[in-house]
């Protein structure tokens, strides 16, 4: 017997942090190779190229390992669409890492093992984008808290110099919000440098749609740093639309996003607008832009269909135009059909071998390790060979004793959960969230 307690996964590889982040002191920091990246990409016809549909810009996501400053690893943006998909699918630091674990180690200064960040490729037609608008790219990085200048310098050349190209190409600095500000307090040093910021405006002449869709809802303005707080305290709700100067990296799920400032189609806030069909969109143009403004606190419908190029946007004040009855048949136009998940069942193992694992098995292993048998039956050779723990391990840990009230796990999560109902009272719903999150580490 075992004590559920201790049982911990180990990578098989560890990474040795580069602590000062001094160029050229790269130590030991094997990856092993994939067809999912590469050390170099091409301007303007890269396979790796995401672009979300025909004419708009694009991107390849990359990340730089602190243990090894002077390497980049492109990864195919087609296959993995997060920075965090790719690096704990491929990059054996990070393989196997939960998200939150993989966020701690990429977001923020302290204790940072890896730099990430994205390649931005013009509008262009053809095959990957074959014929640019512009011969010129953008490159952004990623970060919580702020890049020095000579942070900014140094990883920003190693990226341009990993770019191969025929004609020549400029490149340009295009930071996220988080990195605005210190980009514009050090925009002189970055152009000693020959770095010159921009952002993805510098391509298009109109309002941008970084995702395409329609939604109805109250119209509500929260500047970039208040959405979390405004969602907690249940002033911003998942139905209303937001309105705001900037967009931070993740924001609360709401019915809609109109940015007062420009963004890009290859950030999280995007991509799952994308993939839920929510419209999000940058007004560009003034009229626009003052439009959505005199719209504040009012229902409106808002539709953004078109590229990042070539969008068009429309806000419809319908604040006292539509009866109840007619607001949730419209609404019920977005209902989702329900989802067929296969509920777990128990195994009577905590563990199987994942070679003789298939799709028939994602009850007692859930979906990755299920799949990952057919992967090693059919590249033996190329897929490492793994374990699987299945869901009985999971329950059996739900049924331990929280040592403070001696009821179960699963018992103290149904208490805290128990009291809520839709919509919720955002503020506590956080807190017993962040409980429970405590109770499972603990």
């Amino acid at each position: 017997m075992f004590d559920l307690r201790h049982l911990a996964v180990a990578a098989s590889v560890v990474c040795s942090v580069n602590l000062f982040g001094i160029p050229g002191e790269a130590v030991a920091c094997p990856i092993t190779a994939s067809p999912s990246w590469k050390n170099s990409i091409t301007f303007p016809g890269e396979p790796f190229r995401h672009t979300p549909q025909q004419g708009d810009v694009g991107w390849v996501k990359f990340a730089i390992l602190t243990c090894d400053p002077t390497t980049v690893y492109f990864q195919n943006s087609n296959t993995y669409l997060f920075h965090h998909e790719f690096a704990t699918s491929v990059l054996d630091p990070f393989v196997g890492m939960s998200l939150e674990a993989f966020n701690a180690v990429s977001l923020n200064a302290a204790g940072q093992q890896v730099i990430l960040g994205t390649v931005i490729y013009p509008p262009g037609t053809g095959l990957f984008g074959s014929t640019p608008v512009a011969h010129e790219f953008g490159i952004q990085f990623v970060r919580n808290d702020a890049y020095s200048a000579q942070e900014i310098v140094s990883n920003f050349d190693l990226v341009r110099n990993s770019v191969s190209h025929v004609q020549p190409v400029d490149a340009f600095y295009f930071p996220t919000l988080a990195q605005a500000s210190s980009a514009a307090s050090y925009a002189g040093e970055l152009a000693d440098a020959g770095i010159e910021i921009s952002s993805t405006n510098r391509w298009s002449d109109g309002n941008a749609c970084y995702a395409e869709g329609w939604a109805l809802g109250t119209l509500k303005f929260f500047a970039a740093g208040e959405i979390e707080d405004a969602f907690i305290a249940g002033a911003l709700l998942p139905e209303d639309i937001l309105l705001t100067d900037g967009v931070p990296a993740e924001i609360p799920s709401v019915a809609g996003v109109i940015s007062l400032a420009p963004s890009t189609p290859n950030s999280h806030v995007a991509i799952l607008s994308r993939t839920f069909g929510l419209p999000f969109a940058h007004t560009s143009i003034a009229q626009d832009a003052d439009r959505a403004i005199s719209l504040i606190g009012r229902r409106i419908v808002f539709r953004a269909y078109g590229s990042t190029t070539n969008c068009e946007l429309r806000l419809i004040d319908v604040e006292d135009q539509l009866t109840p009855m007619q607001i949730d048949e419209i609404l019920q136009l977005k209902t989702l059909p329900a989802l067929n998940i296969t509920p777990t069942a128990t195994l009577g193992a905590f563990t199987g071998s994942v070679e003789t694992l298939g799709p028939v098995d994602v009850n007692h292993f859930g979906g990755k390790a299920s799949n990952f048998g057919l992967l090693r039956r059919a590249i033996p050779n190329k897929s490492p060979r793994a374990a699987a723990i299945s869901f009985d391990f999971w329950q059996a840990y739900l049924d331990l004793s929280v040592v403070s009230t001696g009821n179960t796990l699963r018992q103290e999560i149904a208490s805290k959960l128990a009291g809520h109902t839709y919509p919720p009272n955002m503020q506590a719903l956080s807190n017993d969230l962040d409980d429970i999150r405590d109770l499972i580490k603990d």
